[in-house]
């Protein structure tokens, strides 16, 4: 009797800790792992470049890309409808310095929604993603380019923009060995 009562405690014990070591495990990996999540914002950092491919005359075939990287641990989903470039043309200040360009300028000279027609992007935890976009400017002045990235969510979305400098202005030493 005494061996079948030490048998039934041992079985209520091990089925105990089954019991409670499931428990554990739903609350681990599920809601905490959720909880977790919601916390979570995403972590999108971006670099903008712009390149000269070929002059033509007064005008310049020019390059745009972006690169974007995803340094949070959750997938970003991008809106493809609201992935734009911008170009501005701007003055350049004539003496040294600073200078302030504000963050709402003119209608810009050139746009282009590059990925118009796509359904989704996805930015996925740790990857670097590169956007690209072409255009023909004109030479002699000095445009700001600004790509933008917009999260697609069903409410109150984040969004990422990145900025460059293009200067198309002759090159003194340039003209001097046409001349």
């Amino acid at each position: 009797m005494k061996i079948d009562t030490i048998n039934i405690i041992r079985d209520w014990i091990t089925s105990g800790a089954v019991v409670v070591g499931g428990l554990w495990a739903l609350w681990k990996f599920g809601y905490s792992e959720r909880r977790q999540r919601k916390k979570e914002m995403p972590a999108i950092t971006g670099h903008a470049n712009a390149k000269v491919v070929k002059s033509m005359g007064d005008n310049a075939f020019v390059d745009f890309r972006s690169r974007w990287k995803n340094h949070s641990p959750m997938p970003v989903t991008i809106d493809p409808e609201k992935i734009s470039v911008e170009v501005y043309s701007i003055k350049v200040a004539d003496k040294p310095g600073f200078m302030n360009i504000p963050d709402e300028l003119d209608k810009p000279e050139h746009s282009s929604c590059p990925f118009q027609g796509y359904r989704e992007l996805v930015l996925e935890p740790g990857t670097d993603s590169v956007f690209k976009a072409y255009a023909t400017l004109e030479r002699e002045r000095v445009y700001l380019v600004r790509w933008t990235v917009t999260e697609k969510a069903s409410n109150d979305p984040y969004f990422w923009d990145t900025e460059s400098l293009l200067d198309l202005r002759s090159d003194p030493e340039e003209e001097a060995e046409k001349s």
